[in-house]
């Protein structure tokens, strides 16, 4: 059940914040300082992956977004995307 509704887009209560549909989400290379292809960010990804099959979503690190028309960009937790 959607929690309320921002020019149209849903957004749903989980944790301390709420959860974006993917197709609302919209990467910003400039906000990553990070080396997407590097081998030592693909290992960093590897582990988020093997953490969130694990552990599930981690609530004390929320993906902070910023509002771009009908759009979200996130200014941290780009690797968590991937």
């Amino acid at each position: 059940m959607a929690l309320q509704t921002v020019e149209g887009t849903k957004l749903y209560q989980q944790f301390k914040g709420y959860m974006l549909p993917p197709d609302v989400i919209e990467v910003d290379p400039a906000l990553n300082p990070r080396d997407m292809e590097s081998a030592e960010t693909q290992a960093h990804i590897a582990e988020l992956q093997a953490s969130l099959h694990a552990r599930g979503w981690d609530a004390d690190e929320p993906m902070i977004v910023r509002r771009k028309g009908a759009k979200f960009v996130p200014t941290n937790a780009r690797c968590r995307l991937k």
